[in-house]
C-alpha cells in the first residue's frame, strides 16, 4: 500500500526497472467509506484502516488518498504518463501509469 505522495514518488522510481518496455501499472484510489456493505474500522492515530468479514479481521493498513490532478502531477514529475481510466468522483478512480 502506498501511504503518501513521497511513497508514490519512491514507488514509481523503484518499480520502473522491473517493467517491460510496454509495461503498465494500474492503481485504484478508493474511499472505503463509499463502499456499500463494507465493514471497516478507522484508526485516525495511525491514519489506517482495518477490514472485517464475518469472523475474519485483517490487519490495519494505510491507503494512498490522492486527487486525480495530483496523481497526474506526481506521474509527470517522475516521467510517467497518467491516464484516468474510470472516475466515480475525486476520491474513487482507476488510473493507468506508463513509463515515458
Amino acid at each position: 500500500m502506498l501511504e503518501n505522495n513521497a511513497g508514490l514518488r519512491q514507488y514509481l522510481q523503484d518499480v520502473r526497472p522491473f517493467l517491460k518496455p510496454e509495461g503498465q501499472i494500474l492503481l485504484t484510489v478508493l474511499d472505503v467509506s463509499t463502499i456499500n456493505g463494507a465493514t471497516y474500522r478507522s484508526n485516525p492515530a495511525l491514519n489506517s484502516l482495518q477490514f472485517q468479514q464475518i469472523n475474519l479481521i485483517g490487519p490495519f493498513f494505510a491507503m494512498l488518498r490522492i486527487r486525480p490532478d495530483a496523481m497526474k502531477k506526481q506521474a509527470v514529475a517522475a516521467s510517467w504518463q497518467c491516464e484516468i481510466l474510470y472516475q466515480q468522483d475525486e476520491n474513487n478512480y482507476i488510473t493507468r501509469l506508463n513509463p515515458c
